[in-house]
């Protein structure tokens, strides 16, 4: 094992907001929605050392839910902005089972197909297709890194459950979870945990109510990640 001494990669990266005040808004009850930066400078980048900064955005709205192949396809009322691997998460979608996080393909320029997403009926959508804010590893930043993530935030009504947690792509870190019952002020959040890291890999962070669309508005906010070891 490598001793702190001994290791001298300083790969890291690092978003925040500070002493802010936006809201994360909630379309769908208990799915998941990526933090994202609904006004440019909500969100800013902190130290970036083999990491890439995307404060997020909502892409665009979709207007229908059907067939690519084998995969879902969605197109959208306007122009969605996205190029091939860009990772989006879609909620609200007509099928649940098509409210996820995905990597996109191309189609057009209101319309895209979803890599990880097996096509479900849906049919005429309102969704919507957020890109999450997010880091994203550069070329050489292969290996393990520890993840920090601390939110400052309050709920927008008391008595609902939420729950937070961190993504690489499109799969959970397993033991970042933290979840709790909010009056209103939820307080400070933490997700913390490792994490293994490949060039092109988004780490963000998502959040869910799991009783209504109760929005919440958030104050402070630091995503981190370091490298610990290959």
């Amino acid at each position: 094992m490598l001793s702190a001494v001994q290791f001298r990669d300083y790969r890291t990266g690092e978003f925040y907001s500070y002493n802010t005040s936006y809201q994360w808004g909630i379309v769908t009850k208990d799915q998941w929605h990526p933090l994202h930066s609904a006004t440019p400078g909500n969100i800013v980048p902190g130290e970036l050392l083999g990491f890439t900064f995307d404060g997020g955005r909502v892409a665009a709205t979709a207007s229908l839910e059907s067939k690519y192949g084998s995969r879902l396809r969605v197109d959208c009322l306007s122009a969605h902005g996205l190029v091939d691997t860009d990772l989006v998460v879609l909620v609200g979608m007509s099928s649940t089972a098509n409210s996820l996080p995905t990597h996109v393909t191309q189609i057009s320029g209101t319309a895209f197909s979803c890599d990880d997403i097996p096509y479900t009926a849906g049919g005429a959508s309102t969704g919507k297709v957020i890109v999450p804010a997010s880091l994203r590893a550069d070329s050489g930043s292969l290996g393990l890194y520890s993840a920090h993530c601390r939110l400052n935030a309050k709920a927008e009504a008391s008595a609902k459950v939420w729950s937070f947690i961190l993504f690489s792509d499109t799969v959970e870190v397993q033991g970042t979870l933290d979840s709790r019952e909010t009056t209103a002020t939820i307080g400070e959040i933490h997700c913390n945990g490792h994490v293994r890291m490949v060039a092109g890999q988004r780490l963000w962070l998502g959040g869910r109510n799991e009783t209504n669309t109760t929005d919440i508005t958030v104050y402070n906010l630091n995503l981190e990640v370091h490298k610990v070891g290959e």
